[in-house]
């Protein structure tokens, strides 16, 4: 019976992923909005590095950065959703919306390698 389920759920992702996409013509508003938030994000991670901060974890206050990473070691996946803003303000992009995560995950005893691999 259980087995049924996860056929029934895998033809319904198989649809849904083959079902066509359309191709949407930004505004020009929305696509300046974006280039806009682009190069505020491309800044704050070339000051990031700048100060040795390479992971985002490593930007948090002392406290909260602790905690993630303490958190890290115990298996869990963490993730949050950043905002670029402009001088306090929050970037307009209308008729679209920028999704901007980022997510940390420690696996223990992998190289770089195994991980890009």
């Amino acid at each position: 019976m259980r087995s049924h389920g996860v056929l029934g759920l895998s033809l319904i992702l198989a649809i849904a992923v083959a079902a066509p996409v359309r191709a949407v013509e930004l505004n020009p508003a929305a696509v300046e909005g974006f280039d806009r938030y682009v190069k505020l994000t491309e800044q704050r991670i070339h000051d990031q590095t700048e100060r040795g901060q390479f992971l985002w974890v490593d930007t948090l206050p002392a406290s909260e950065c602790d905690e993630v990473y303490a958190r890290l070691r115990k298996g869990e996946v963490i993730d949050r959703k950043l905002e670029i803003k402009d001088n306090r303000r929050t970037i307009q992009t209308p008729q679209a919306m920028i999704h901007d995560w980022v997510s940390l995950v420690f696996v223990p005893g992998a190289t770089l390698r195994e991980v890009k691999a």
